[in-house]
This record gives C-alpha cells, structure tokens and sequence, in this order.
C-alpha cells in the first residue's frame, strides 16, 4: 500500500530531508494514479526533480528531470540496474 502524492509530500517535508528516492509505477494503480501525477504534484510543491528512470517498457516522462531508460529490467539482475542507474546519472 503506496501513499497518494499529498500524504507523501507532507510527510518528506515533515521529515526535513534534502533528497529523496521513490519508486514509482509508471501506469496508475486504483486510486493511485501514474509516475507522471507525482512528478507533476512534486513539482507543484517546489520539488526539484534531478532526474527519473523508467525500468522496463514505457516512454521517459517529460516532466522528471534527466530521465534514463532500461527497458529490459525485468531481464536484469538489481546490481545490474543500479550499475547502470549509477553510470547514466553520474554517481560513483
């Protein structure tokens, strides 16, 4: 069970944090609605979005920064993905 966007704004503000990771669906789920939503209502709450990652198939989102693609992620091993998320966004 996922937070809808306000609730999970409201809480990372709460919580005081510089930088945040989330995991997002791509396609929305019942009430929750798509990746696209959220960026959209992060933003809408003066976020700053560095930069997204679509794993599997789906086209990147326009609205969520540096944006890389893996669309054979569910072939892939984590450390895989994470090697490559790490190389695409620059962090060593």
């Amino acid at each position: 069970m996922g937070f809808l966007p306000e609730p999970f704004i409201q809480g990372v503000n709460a919580a005081g944090v510089d930088y945040v990771i989330v995991a997002l669906r791509y396609s929305g789920v019942g009430v929750r609605p798509n990746a696209a939503a959220y960026l959209t209502a992060f933003q809408e709450n003066n976020w700053t979005i560095v930069g997204h990652a679509v794993l599997g198939p789906g086209d990147l989102l326009s609205n969520g920064g540096f944006s890389t693609a893996i669309p054979n992620a569910n072939a892939m091993p984590s450390n895989a993905i994470a090697a490559q998320l790490r190389q695409g966004w620059g962090i060593i």
